[in-house]
């Protein structure tokens, strides 16, 4: 099944944070296995820190209506929100784990070629109650650009290309004895 290269996205980024060496996991973050490709945090009280990468917004440029065939040029805004307990300094926390972050995406900007390029748009930091304790939040917004066909490729049937006749004028004139022509036909070999 087909899955929309927003979820590529977010599965290649947390794959990434989590790090997979050649002999297992080759944590790159505090967070270890605790990161999940969704903006709803599954963690417990001390299960932090954690992470959750998701998207928060996408825009499509204008130029990609003029593409033939059809190809969406899209920048979204990419959230990797980190979680950590709020100890004795939760600044000093929210950093460290900010900065893993930033080294862990740094490393591979296209997440695996899923995307085209990633650059570092925002970081917010801020603490929150969570019932009893305060937890620490990190969120780094990254502005993703990658690139989509409408419709896929997948989903169009097109017909065989059968014949190209090119004629090019040389030396700017128009007169039929000076233009270069090419004839191209497919073969169709029968089975």
């Amino acid at each position: 099944m087909a899955i929309h290269q927003r979820q590529a996205i977010r599965e290649a980024v947390k794959a990434q944070l989590i790090g997979v060496g050649p002999n297992g996991y080759d944590y790159r973050t505090a967070a270890a296995l605790r990161v999940y490709a969704t903006r709803v945090l599954p963690w417990k009280r001390g299960e932090l820190p954690a992470i959750a990468v998701y998207m928060l917004e996408e825009s499509v440029a204008p130029e990609s209506k003029a593409t033939a065939p059809r190809e969406l040029t899209r920048t979204a805004q990419l959230a990797i929100e980190a979680a950590v307990k709020a100890g004795d300094n939760v600044d000093d926390a929210l950093d460290a784990i900010a900065f893993e972050i930033e080294r862990a995406i740094h490393s591979d900007q296209t997440f695996s070629g899923t995307a085209s390029d990633a650059v570092l748009a925002t970081t917010e930091l801020n603490v929150a109650e969570d019932g009893e304790r305060l937890v620490g939040f990190a969120r780094l917004t990254y502005s993703v650009t990658y690139y989509t066909y409408a419709p896929e490729a997948a989903d169009v049937v097109l017909d065989d290309l059968m014949t190209v006749n090119v004629r090019t004028s040389l030396g700017g004139t128009v007169a039929p004895a000076d233009q270069a022509e090419d004839l191209l036909e497919s073969l169709h070999l029968q089975p």
